[in-house]
Formats: structure tokens, sequence, C-alpha cells
């Protein structure tokens, strides 16, 4: 494949299979022991959420704050069946568009050559194989990105209503499946710029349709923003130092989108604290692409057409807007707010690769496929699970649960959704949300359990103040009068920090047993009768 991706593609039989081989490498990469681990806690969220009618649906995703588009497309795929590797699959169909969508626009903005080196690259990405692999609305998402990169190129390209409507379509569908989408808006405005042709009739469809888009992400935005049952939004202007971190979290962000989630840090945990390692294979990379630039003159006049600035401007902004706006948020940094702009990396990496003559192009896309390749079968391979291990924390309840057991969960919703779907049968699950701050714990109101994230913790609706000492004491232990059986799931360090959780099962409970189940702890209690 490499020798054939070396010269142009417009000859051959061969070269007509080319990207359906590099899109069926790409899923099977993806599917590759993809029911394997146990679903994690979004995916969970989503088979929970899926048994409320439509309305309910709706409502209750617009509460956990996420725009409901990718949630109604799966309650139709769900029908299905919702296995792991079902349930997973759909992203595994989005990963797969995305590569196609990768060669369009390559192939729209630079030479089918480009394309086929972009889709390449895509489909060995190891961020978007992980996403890909994850009952998410994230893959969904990168896929209707791309899709609206695509069709805004052709728009500027060759004009036209057609093309036009099916950008604010493709546009207005990311708005309904990510909170952070306005940002389209901005980023589209510089490619327009760049790349529509001295005929004044292009602006005028754009302009028509970026006002209907800019309704749509104002309507989105203010509907979400109501909905959602927690206070645990402020919208603040960052300080100096918040400011450094975003710059540093920007500088961070080719080295996410080229070698994936690697650790923590990178992942879920906030680009702000990974460790200077990282910066290190950030320099290699800019390395890497300024020897290319050295050693090719048409790399060189690659780099400074109007195409690559507008590609560069457009991941730029897909990148720095929703840190921007998930900084002055809530004040943190992460990887997965801007991964659907990995495409346009693997899109422009694509491009360089066809920019350099020869011999030399196969040899530089050739290092490429092999590092991506390497990256993505140690995220497929060895990457370890998001999250608790669900299916066997649950599975070992369901073996020695006996009647009048209980459940006691911090964080409450993780259980309640996990027994949801891995535990056969009713348990009264009891718990609430630690506190991030100090030592106290927000629990629902007594009789009230959590159904949802429109019943909240954190000032939502019937959702009781923090308790701590000796009034969660005292409310664990009503919570569990009359049990002689309790499950305690929390993480390792949590009875550390809540001593009074651990009092309520104290003097009169002994333990039975203890498992580790990824990040949580399952533990058996039974009560004294002396």
């Amino acid at each position: 494949m490499i020798i054939l991706m070396s010269g142009e593609f417009s000859k051959g039989f061969m070269s007509k299979l080319l990207l359906p081989a590099i899109i069926v490498a790409g899923v099977l990469l993806r599917i590759y022991h993809l029911g394997g681990q146990s679903l994690w806690f979004d995916e969970l969220y989503a088979v929970w959420a899926d048994r409320l009618p439509v309305g309910g649906l709706v409502r209750e995703h617009l509460a956990s704050g996420h725009p409901p588009l990718y949630y109604l497309v799966l309650r139709g795929w769900l029908m299905l069946g919702t296995d792991e590797f079902q349930l997973r699959f759909f992203s595994v169909i989005a990963g797969a568009a995305t590569i196609w969508f990768v060669y369009l626009a390559g192939k729209e903005l630079y030479s089918r050559n480009a394309g086929l080196w972009g889709a390449a690259f895509t489909s060995l990405s190891p961020l978007l194989v992980w996403y890909s692999r994850a009952a998410t609305f994230y893959s969904f998402m990168i896929a209707l990105a791309t899709l609206s990169f695509y069709l805004l190129v052709r728009s500027c390209r060759r004009g036209g209503w057609l093309n036009w409507a099916g950008y604010t379509a493709a546009t207005l569908a990311v708005f309904l499946t990510y909170f952070f989408a306005g940002v389209l808006l901005v980023a589209g405005a510089g490619v327009f710029l760049f790349l529509r042709s001295r005929d004044e009739t292009r602006l005028v469809p754009w302009l028509v349709c970026n006002s209907l888009l800019a309704v749509a992400a104002a309507g989105s935005f203010i509907a979400s923003k109501q909905a959602i049952s927690e206070s645990t939004s402020r919208l603040h202007v960052p300080g100096t130092g918040e400011l450094l971190r975003l710059i540093y979290g920007i500088a961070l962000a080719p080295f996410v989108l080229s070698a994936g989630p690697l650790d923590d840090a990178i992942n879920y945990r906030g680009t702000e604290g990974a460790p200077k390692s990282h910066l290190l294979a950030l320099l290699i990379l800019i390395v890497a692409a300024a020897a290319v630039l050295a050693v090719s003159a048409r790399a060189r006049r690659w780099s400074a057409g109007k195409e690559t600035m507008a590609v560069c401007l457009y991941a730029l902004i897909l990148v720095a807007g929703p840190l921007a706006l998930q900084l002055a948020n809530q004040s943190t940094l992460s990887g997965r707010f801007y991964v659907w702009a990995a495409p346009m990396v693997m899109l422009l990496a694509g491009a360089v690769v066809a920019a350099i003559p020869g011999r030399k192009q196969w040899f530089a896309g050739g290092v490429i496929t092999f590092a991506l390749f390497v990256l993505a079968v140690w995220t497929v391979a060895w990457l370890p699970d998001r999250d608790a291990d669900w299916r066997g924390l649950m599975g070992a309840v369901a073996d020695q649960k006996q009647e009048g057991d209980r459940m006691l969960c911090f964080p409450l919703h993780n259980c309640v959704i996990a027994a949801g779907y891995y535990l056969p049968g009713d348990m009264s699950i009891v718990g609430g949300m630690p506190s991030m701050s100090d030592s106290r714990v927000f629990i629902m109101p007594e009789g009230a359990g959590w159904t949802g994230y429109r019943s909240g913790y954190w000032a939502g609706t019937g959702a009781s103040p923090p308790l701590g000492g000796g009034e969660l004491e005292a409310r664990l232990s009503r919570d569990l009068a009359g049990a002689d059986r309790v499950w305690l799931v929390a993480e390792p360090e949590m009875l550390k920090k809540y001593p009074s959780a651990g009092a309520a099962l104290g003097g009169g409970w002994t333990e039975a047993g203890s498992w580790d189940y990824g990040y949580f702890r399952l533990g058996l209690f039974e009560r004294r009768n002396d």
C-alpha cells in the first residue's frame, strides 16, 4: 500500500481499492476485542437514559449538559441489541465515516494523493481509534464535524445552494450533538476568508447559512444551559495563571491529537497536569515537521498555500475555542474537548507527505504510518479500562447477594446506572457524591434516590445540601437501618477522606470481603449481632 501511495493515483485497478482497503483496515483495528472491557460510566449512562420516554430522554440529556441528537440516533440503534459490542459498533461506523470524509476533504483541497494519505493516517490515529471504540457521542460528533468541514470547503470552492444546504445541515447536526459546537462558526469564517473565490456570489449564501446557524447555536446553548441541573458552572474572566495554562494546553494539543490517550493526564485528567515528557515528544514532532520543510521546496510552497493556512487556522480554533470556553466555565482543561480537531491534523499530515516528491514521499509516509500503527495497537490492546470493571463488580455482587442486601455507593449515580445494566433483579442503592473541596457528601433527600441529572446532587431539583461529620454519619445509619449485609462501593481512598462514612460501617459491622475492580473497591460488610 505504501509503494502504491508514493505516486499519483489516477491509473490502475489497484488504486481504486486503496480507499476501501484503508477504511477496512481502520474498522478492523476498531473492532478488535471491542466488547472485551465492561461499559464505563458514559456508556452505561447512555443505555440507562435510553429507557426513558423520548421527551424524558431529551430533557435528561440536556440536564446532563449534552444536546440530544446522538442519544436519539443511538435509541434507534439500540433496537438491534444492547451488548457491549453492539453498543460500541455504532461509534465504529462513525469512525469509518470520518476516514472517508477526510479523504474527500483532502481530495477537494489538495489532491487524491493527499486525501488517501490523510485517510490512512486517520484510520490509524490512536486518538480517533480510542473514541471510535467508545459508546459516547464523540465519534459521532467528530464524523459530523469533519463532514461539515468538507462541505464548507466544497461550498467555498464550487458554490451552489445545494452544497451550502448540505454544509448547513451537517453543522446544525453538530450543534445538536456537542455543547461547544458554536466554535465551528468562527472556524468556518476563517476557512471562507481563505478559500472563497473572487466571485462575490459566494458571500450571500455564506451569510444566509451562517445567520441561520448562529440562531441555532444560540438556541442550543440557551436550552442546554437552562436545563443543566447542577450549579457547577461559573462563567468568569480567566486570570493570568489560567491564561498561561490555556497557552500550555494549546501548545500541547499537537501531541495529544497525534499521539492519542497514552495516559490519564491527556485523556480526562486535564492537559494542564501533563508531565514535561509530553513537551519533549511535542518538540520531536516540531523538529520532524521542520526537517520535512527543510528538505522539500515543494513542501515549503505547500505550507504557505491558502489551503494549508485555512486548515491550520480551522484546527487552531477547534482547539483553542473549547479550551477557552471550558476554562472560563469551570477552570479546567482536557484534551477531550478538542478531539474533533484530530482529523484536521491527520489531513495536514497527509498533505505534507503528498507534497514530498519521489521516494522520499513513501519513506516519510511509511514512518508516520508505522508510528501511528504502533500507538493505535497500544491503545487498543494495552491501554487500561477508563473506569471500574463494572461487569466484574456487579457480577460478584450478583453471585453472592442475599435477600435484603443493600449497596452503599460513592458516587451513587455510578452504581445506579451500572446496576441497571449488569445487576439482575433489584437492590436498594444509597450513597452520594463526595465533594471535591472538603469532606462533605452531597446526598439526595431521605426516601429519594438518584433518578438522573435532573434530580442532581448540587442544587438540583429536590437535592439536599452537603452533609459532613455527625450529620453524614447519622444519615447513612438511617439509610442502612434494617440491613444485615451492605455492599460498599467507593474509591480506595474515599473512606480515609470521609471518616464519617466509614463510621457508618464501623463498630457495628464486620468486613467479610474486599475486591478491587479498576478505580473502585467493592467491600462486603455484615452487621454484628453482639
